[in-house]
């Protein structure tokens, strides 16, 4: 019974690589101390079955670290940025829908890095506005958006931006890299 607890208590990925060592031990030795015999056509089964075991062990080790960091730590996860162009004033808006979730539904703020600009001479007349993000928790948690908008005050250039969104717990998302084109 003893043992039943252990095997119980024992993560997956261990069990099937020490099932997968079993197997290829079978596999090397044909005899073992005289009490059984493995036919060499079974040596062969042996070692494709540990192999087997012994692959699977390690990747299913592997993938709750290959996973990004947004997914472990419950941080906001950016998915996407849509943007369409309105004119306001005469002068060309692009409004940016950056798509989101949050599976604590706490993201509150919006912050935007300024990565490159193709006419630095432009920079004067950039202005950034970070602001607060106002999604309710069960939409964050399920997917939403909120929306900034970017006025090209009659100028023409290409920005590259970062964007950031930020949780009430300190958490804040990765980056997401996009480009607005000014025209």
């Amino acid at each position: 019974m003893e043992i039943l607890t252990v095997l119980k208590d024992t993560p997956i990925p261990t069990l099937l690589v020490a099932g997968g060592l079993v197997f290829l031990i079978l596999a090397i030795v044909s005899q073992a101390g005289g009490k059984f015999k493995v036919a060499s056509k079974r040596q062969n089964i042996s070692i494709v079955i540990g192999i087997v075991l012994l692959l699977f062990g390690v990747v299913l080790y592997l993938i709750p670290t290959m996973k990004p960091d947004s997914q472990k730590n419950n941080i906001p996860t950016i998915t996407g940025v849509a943007m369409r162009e309105d004119i306001e004033n005469g002068e060309l808006v692009i409004r940016q829908e950056i798509n989101f979730f949050d599976k604590d539904g706490n993201t509150n703020y919006v912050e935007w890095e300024l990565v490159n600009l193709s006419d630095p001479s432009q920079r004067q007349y950039i202005q950034i506005k970070n602001g607060e993000v106002n999604a309710l928790l069960e939409e964050q948690i399920n997917g939403t958006y909120t929306i900034g908008a970017w006025n090209c005050r009659g100028h023409v250039y290409v920005a590259t931006l970062d964007v950031y969104l930020l949780d009430k717990s300190g958490g804040r998302s990765e980056p997401y890299r996009y480009t607005i084109e000014c025209k």
